[in-house]
Parts: C-alpha cells; structure tokens; sequence
C-alpha cells in the first residue's frame, strides 16, 4: 500500500492506537532484508520471515479473520484456461491457510 491505512492499522486504530510508519515498499518480499539490517519492525506473515532470521512475535492483540474473495468476468467462467487458473489460485490459498 503506498499510503493509507492497511489491515492492521484499522485495528490499532480502533483501540487509539497508531503506527509510526518510516518506510513502505511495494512488495511484502522487499522488507524483511531491509528489517535484518536495521532497528525497524514489520508485519508480515511469518512464512517471509523465517527465510531472514527475523525474530519472529506474535501480534499483541487478535486481528479479526480476512475474508478473501476471487472475482472474474462472467465472460470467463467456462474458458478452460481461466478455470484452471481459478483452481491453481485457490489450491495456494488452501495451503497457506492448513
């Protein structure tokens, strides 16, 4: 996100709470190299972390379930192609989440 708030700071705002934000990149990937050589902390889903060495802590609060939906032009419900890259989509989301 380039500017604005995301997920987690709708949260924090909620409780009067806000973060200091120093940097933003365009791509969760780009941070955690960036975080392993500094003092700055991120959130990110604890799968990028892990390939850094990041120390890795929980959220201090519950975040509220991310509901994920796929959409696409009617158009397209019966190519073959676009099926098949609808399945791939969510067999991927399906592993992240077991």
């Amino acid at each position: 996100r380039r500017r604005g708030q995301g997920y987690i700071d709708l949260h924090l705002n909620r409780q009067g709470l806000q973060r200091d934000i120093r940097l933003r990149v365009q791509h969760s990937r780009a941070a955690p190299p960036i975080a392993a050589q500094t003092n700055m902390l991120l959130t990110i889903p604890e799968t990028l972390a892990k390939d850094h060495k990041l120390a890795i802590y929980d959220l201090p609060f519950e975040l509220p379930d991310v509901d994920w939906h796929l959409y696409w032009h009617s158009n397209y419900s019966q190519d073959k192609a676009h099926q098949w890259m609808r399945s791939v989509i969510i067999d991927i989301f399906n592993q992240e989440i077991s």
